[in-house]
């Protein structure tokens, strides 16, 4: 079995010439339940508002309400630490976004994985830069995957991400905001809580939005992307194709909305996305259909899920099933979001869809508080338990996962 540091994976053997779609999850934060063949608002209120105006899916919107929450105290507490780098940049933005109406910032926060993931990784980089906190492992593996040299590096690098979700909510609250020095993203980037992504290759610096466009440069040309609809493919003067909007397949059913936006998943600290995003948007729209029989499926035979689907689940990337070398994969800082191997068959899919979601929710309600006695045993690290799903043994918490998300499997499939 491969073991990474910064995300730990569950691999699952193949015991059979058919595909193997799944294994049983572990979590430590953050943590991919990865399936695999095994390898020979008004000012005065605060953005928390906004989340706080969801409430009716319990634990999925209490991660969301939490995380809002942890911006306000992020806030807070770099505006009393003005000396540390990126700090009185992002405030100024915050405040911004502040000013917004709550609606808007509800949008983009309760529908974009990667927010979640963002102030998440902001509160960590923070306490260990201005409290004090020795660095998580999941901290220190995300310095190395920015690429740079210092805890406070990875701060200031990290703070300046929020740029992209201010213009997010500045779009979704339909105003202009201007940014007070560019923001370098490397493409393809998903603009959060929408549709539309920013195809390209390679970096490139985002200016601002004005009038519903984003201006945005690279090495040589400067241009101006209307979000509105996709804009036509151009080169520069080496033959290389200029960024582009583009949209994503939209799935919807019975109120439920699932973006097929592997551009999504395109963020830092992330791995395991080169395959994901190899199978760009043409292949999310030739399997669309597959996603809407599969919802269909879903929706007659475990109601149960499609309500918390139509609820919490937002964004999905379709590959190609065992490309990558893993085939499906639950991220427990992506909430909303997972990536599935397609099958040719609805029902497999339903299977797949209906898994994936109850290692989210899992991972919502273990965002509550431990089930572990972790002092005590390392559930994540420490092999040594049956799983029916194994030949080799497994950590506690993976037989948890692994049972849990197989319950909702099999009343489907009883059904």
């Amino acid at each position: 079995m491969t073991r990474r540091r910064a995300h730990r994976l569950h691999r699952r053997p193949m015991r059979s010439p058919r595909p193997v779609r799944r294994a049983a999850s572990r979590k430590s934060p953050p943590v991919g339940c990865r399936n695999s063949p095994r390898p020979a608002r008004s000012r005065g209120s605060s953005p928390s508002d906004g989340v706080t105006q969801r409430r009716g899916a319990g634990d999925h919107h209490t991660r969301y309400e939490k995380s809002a929450t942890a911006l306000v105290a992020l806030a807070r507490t770099l505006r009393r630490s003005p000396d540390v780098g990126g700090a009185a940049a992002f405030v100024e933005l915050y405040d911004q976004v502040a000013d917004l109406p709550a609606d808007a910032f509800t949008r983009v926060w309760s529908t974009d994985p990667g927010a979640y993931l963002w102030v998440h990784r902001a509160f960590d980089l923070t306490a260990a830069c201005v409290g004090g906190a020795p660095p998580t492992r999941t901290v220190s593996a995300y310095v190395r995957a920015r690429g740079v040299a210092t805890l406070p590096d990875a701060l200031a690098t990290h703070l300046d991400d929020f740029k992209g979700l201010a213009l997010a909510t500045h779009l979704a609250a339909g105003r202009d905001c201007r940014l007070a020095a560019p923001w370098t993203v490397e493409l393809p980037w998903a603009i959060p809580g929408t549709a539309q992504s920013v195809d390209g290759a390679g970096p490139a610096s985002i200016f601002g939005l004005v009038d519903g466009a984003l201006e945005i440069g690279t090495a040589d040309r400067h241009l101006m992307l209307a979000i509105a609809g996709d804009s036509a493919d151009t080169m520069d003067a080496n033959g290389a194709a200029l960024p582009r909007i583009r949209t994503c397949p939209v799935v919807a059913r019975g109120g439920c909305e699932i973006r097929l936006q592997p551009h999504a998943f395109h963020l830092p600290g992330i791995d395991d996305v080169e395959a994901v995003l190899a199978a760009d948007l043409g292949y999310q729209a030739a399997h669309r259909q597959d996603v809407e029989d599969a919802l269909a499926a879903v929706e007659r035979f475990h109601p149960e899920s499609f309500a918390e689907m139509r609820e919490s689940l937002h964004v999905v990337a379709l590959k190609p099933l065992l490309a990558g070398g893993f085939t499906n994969l639950t991220h427990s800082d992506l909430p909303g979001a997972f990536i599935a191997g397609v099958v040719a068959n609805r029902w497999e899919l339903a299977d797949t869809f209906i898994h994936e979601m109850a290692h989210s929710r899992l991972f919502a309600l273990e965002n509550g508080g431990t089930f572990f006695d972790e002092a005590a045993r390392d559930p994540v690290a420490d092999e040594r338990y049956y799983s029916p799903w194994r030949d080799d043994p497994r950590p506690l918490r993976g037989v948890l996962h692994g049972v849990y998300v197989y319950v909702p499997v099999c009343v489907f499939w009883q059904r």
